[in-house]
C-alpha cells in the first residue's frame, strides 16, 4: 500500500502550481490542516472568482455524492479552477462512499475536490484508493523535537525574525499547541516587526499557557538536563499546590530511585 503524503508534499505540489484533482486530509493536527486548506483556496482560487468556484460542503447532509460529483464535473466560472470541500466525510455510508469510486478513477481536471474525514478506515474501498493513488495526507500531531523547527518555519512566513533561544522559550512557555503558538508568533510580529526577536521579548509579550504534569518533571530529570529540570520545576511549582507539590516530587523521585 502507498505510503501517505504529508502536508508538505501539498505544500511543495502548490509552489510548483501543481495540486492532485483530489486529496482525502485526515489526521488529529487540525490548525495545520486548515492552514493548509487556506493556502490552496488563496493559491488555487482568485478572490474574484472564489463565489462561483469554491464550494464547501459536509457529508451525511442534503448534498449527496452524486450531487458532489456533479458539481465537480462542473467547469469553472471566469477561471480555470474550481475547489471543493467536503467536510466530515466520515458521516457518509459505506455505500455512498462507494459511489465517489467511478469519479476517482477519472477525476475532472479544472477541480481540486478534497475530502476532510476526522475517522478514517483504510479496508473501505474509498479510503484505499485515495491512500493507493498517494492522495491521502496525514495531518499528524507534530513531535516535542519539532515543534522549535516549525517555530522559526511560521515565524520566516510571517516575516518575524526570531532567534533559535527564542524560539526553545516560547515552545517550552506556550506548549504544543500550534494554534497557541501561532497566535503568540502574529503578536511577536505585530509587536516588533522588522526587530530581531529574542527571549527577553518573548518573555515580555508572550502568555505562560502551558501546564506541566509532575511526569514530565520526571522525565526530565530522568534525561539528566539540569537547565530544563528547573525551568519546568519552576513552573510546575507555579501550576500546582505549593503546600503539597513537594511532598508529590519527592514521592516521585523516590519511586525512581
Amino acid at each position: 500500500m502507498a505510503r501517505d503524503s504529508s502536508p508538505e508534499d501539498v505544500l511543495k505540489s502548490l509552489e510548483k502550481g501543481q495540486l492532485a484533482p483530489f486529496y482525502l486530509f485526515y489526521g488529529p493536527e487540525e490548525f495545520r490542516l486548515e492552514k493548509v486548506l487556506d493556502r490552496i483556496r488563496n493559491d488555487f482560487v482568485p478572490a474574484s472568482a472564489r463565489d462561483f468556484n469554491q464550494e464547501i460542503l459536509y457529508g451525511g447532509e442534503k448534498t449527496g455524492p452524486a450531487e458532489i460529483i456533479s458539481r465537480a464535473r462542473s467547469l469553472p466560472f471566469l477561471t480555470g479552477s474550481r475547489l471543493i470541500i467536503v467536510r466530515r466525510t466520515e458521516n457518509f455510508s459505506t455505500s455512498e462512499l462507494e459511489t465517489f469510486l467511478p469519479y476517482l478513477e477519472k477525476p475532472a481536471d479544472t477541480t481540486c475536490l478534497i475530502f476532510v474525514a476526522s475517522k478514517t478506515d483504510f479496508r473501505k474501498s474509498f479510503y484505499k484508493r485515495i491512500k493507493e493513488r498517494g492522495q491521502a495526507v496525514n495531518f499528524t500531531k507534530l513531535r516535542e523535537s519539532q515543534v522549535v523547527s516549525w517555530i522559526r518555519g511560521t515565524a520566516k512566513e510571517l516575516g518575524l525574525r526570531i532567534d533559535g533561544q527564542a524560539s526553545a522559550y516560547l515552545h517550552q512557555i506556550v506548549g504544543n499547541s500550534l494554534r497557541d503558538l501561532y497566535g503568540e508568533l502574529e503578536k511577536l510580529r505585530l509587536r516588533y516587526e522588522e526587530e530581531m526577536v529574542g527571549v527577553e521579548q518573548v518573555k515580555g509579550l508572550a502568555i505562560h499557557s502551558r501546564v506541566y504534569t509532575i511526569f514530565e518533571l520526571m522525565n526530565k530529570v530522568s534525561e539528566k538536563n539540569c537547565a530544563d529540570s528547573l525551568a519546568v520545576l519552576s513552573r510546575f511549582l507555579e501550576e500546582e499546590d505549593k503546600k503539597n507539590a513537594p511532598l508529590q516530587i519527592l514521592g516521585m523521585l523516590n519511586r525512581q530511585i
